[in-house]
């Protein structure tokens, strides 16, 4: 198998796409490590543009580099550090798409989803649509404000999910719009063991420090907050810890 030698107008669009607007601009992303890259490859490979590798990782995987359908760029380890966002440089990046099969088109009047308002740390983001894609939910709604979809931390976070995973980019007025109940955490509301959950619902997370807006908490339906058994100094929980104990009893009640 042939491989070609990277370019600098390569290096330079890669390196471009670190940036929000480049990535926005061009509809394209990079996926960096082994692990996620090559699964991405193996599994969903109408994702992946082309891949760039280190010599040496081309030649110790080169079972792996014949089964890629995708073209095979090379490129040395001050390129990768050049084109990485990550702290030490991986031996393999992906140029991603933007597939239009994971965008959400519209509500249906029964569904399950999670809406992230204001959702600024990629981790946090990451890990909550992880945690919607292991809950079966039928998609994740990113309000206005919050992290990108395609941000390389999301994308590490999520370990993979966000290629899994319906999403939505959508206004916080326009959830009222879906016919669904709206569910917000809040201490005054009701003690989430004892709620009984409806077949459809858009379950709503806010920032991490400040939480939900007045605006969301005004428009919500349905209010519940997370008991603590035996608070010893946390004031709040992480927001994607609350995710997944929300999504837990809720899936836990549907059975």
């Amino acid at each position: 198998m042939q491989f070609t030698k990277i370019t600098n107008k390569q290096v330079k669009f890669l390196q471009s796409l670190k940036q929000k607007k480049y990535r926005q601009k061009y509809n394209k992303y990079t996926i960096e490590g082994e692990k996620i890259v090559t699964e991405i490859v193996s599994e969903q490979p109408k994702y992946i543009d082309y891949l760039v590798s280190t010599e040496d990782y081309a030649e110790t995987h080169y079972d792996f580099m014949t089964t890629v359908d995708a073209q095979v760029l090379i490129a040395s380890s001050k390129h990768m550090e050049m084109m990485s966002s990550m702290k030490s440089a991986p031996a393999l990046i992906a140029l991603g798409n933007v597939n239009e099969d994971l965008e959400l088109r519209a509500f249906a009047q029964n569904g399950r989803y999670l809406f992230l308002e204001h959702a600024q740390d990629p981790g946090n983001m990451g890990t909550m649509i992880r945690t919607a894609a292991w809950f079966g939910m039928d998609g994740v709604l990113i309000g206005e404000g919050s992290t990108e979809w395609w941000n390389q931390k999301v994308i590490q976070s999520s370990m993979g999910a966000v290629f899994k995973m319906k999403h939505k980019v959508i206004a916080r007025k326009d959830l009222e719009s879906c016919g669904l109940p709206i569910i917000v955490t809040s201490l005054q509301g009701e003690n989430l063991k004892n709620f009984k959950w409806p077949t459809s619902y858009v379950i709503c997370l806010g920032n991490e420090g400040k939480g939900i807006t007045n605006e969301l908490a005004d428009m919500s339906t349905h209010n519940v907050f997370i008991e603590s058994n035996n608070n010893k100094g946390a004031e709040s929980l992480n927001v994607a810890s609350s995710a997944a104990i929300i999504l837990y009893e809720a899936q836990i009640s549907s059975q």
